[in-house]
């Protein structure tokens, strides 16, 4: 599981919240000092989603699905 190649700012995967049944769409918005995000970094970023999505107050976890494969993981802070 995991990505293969970097990401950068204004990459658009499908996000799967736990509290959703289906996957939104997010732009994800890396920091400015970031240029890029590699495979098994760590990193804080910006999700702008275009649909309205639940979280959970005990579990505000999430899945990134690129063509319905888990590429990433995360947590709202």
């Amino acid at each position: 599981e995991g990505r293969d190649n970097p990401f950068y700012d204004n990459y658009r995967p499908q996000i799967k919240f736990t509290a959703e049944k289906q996957p939104v769409t997010c732009t994800v918005r890396v920091p400015g000092s970031t240029e890029k995000v590699e495979p098994g970094q760590t990193a804080d970023v910006a999700l702008n989603c275009s649909e309205k999505f639940r979280s959970l107050v005990e579990d505000r976890s999430f899945v990134v699905m690129e063509g319905g494969r888990k590429v990433a993981v995360g947590k709202l802070k």
